[in-house]
């Protein structure tokens, strides 16, 4: 599973390619409707939270997932780099359904506090 580490609070935003399982081969993105979360545990119970995807080049299978800043800040530190938070791409096409692997976002906590 990849991880990508992230500092809380900051803008969240990964360019990513949509492979066939082979991990070279682009899948056409052409008529799927895409979406994109991150779900873990926070202090208070589960975390869910939804990501913006933008289809930047179909052919290649070429998205960006975002979240803005200030929605980053209710993201849950990851204790100790373990577990964090988990995410995948869905992508829909009729009747077909289909999701990236999963991969990991460990979240570290900001040092410098955020403005008031």
């Amino acid at each position: 599973m990849q991880t990508i580490r992230h500092k809380r609070g900051d803008t969240f935003s990964r360019r990513v390619f949509i492979r066939e399982a082979d991990g070279t081969t682009a899948i056409n993105l052409t008529g799927f409707t895409l979406s994109s979360s991150v779900e873990g545990r926070g202090p208070d119970g589960p975390f869910t939270q939804a990501l913006t995807v933008t289809l930047i080049d179909a052919a290649t299978g070429e998205v960006q997932i975002d979240q803005t800043a200030v929605n980053c800040r209710a993201w849950p530190v990851t204790p100790n780099g373990v577990t964090g938070l988990f995410c995948d791409i869905r992508r829909v096409q009729g009747a077909v359904e289909r999701r990236t692997p999963t991969f990991q976002i460990v979240v570290d906590k900001e040092v410098t506090p955020w403005p008031t």
